[in-house]
């Protein structure tokens, strides 16, 4: 696998994985992006899981809709 490919897994509040997406991006802040970018697309997972071969990168929820932004108008 390259250096540069990402695993993302859609999982849902259980654990359940929903999604897989493999993509390649020059870095860590660009595949959470993605990840944010994967959620917008798959309203069925709470989460997603990323993953540089076998190393977590970290797990992206799914945004609050009533967070600072909502609240403040």
């Amino acid at each position: 696998m390259r250096d540069d490919a990402y695993t993302f897994l859609g999982n849902s509040r259980a654990g359940a994985t929903l999604f897989m997406d493999v993509a390649a991006f020059g870095s860590d802040d660009q595949a959470r992006r993605h990840a944010l970018a994967l959620l917008g697309q798959h309203d069925s997972a709470d989460i997603v899981e990323v993953w540089r071969a076998a190393n977590l990168i970290g797990q992206i929820p799914r945004p609050d809709p009533a967070g600072p932004a909502a609240v403040g108008g």
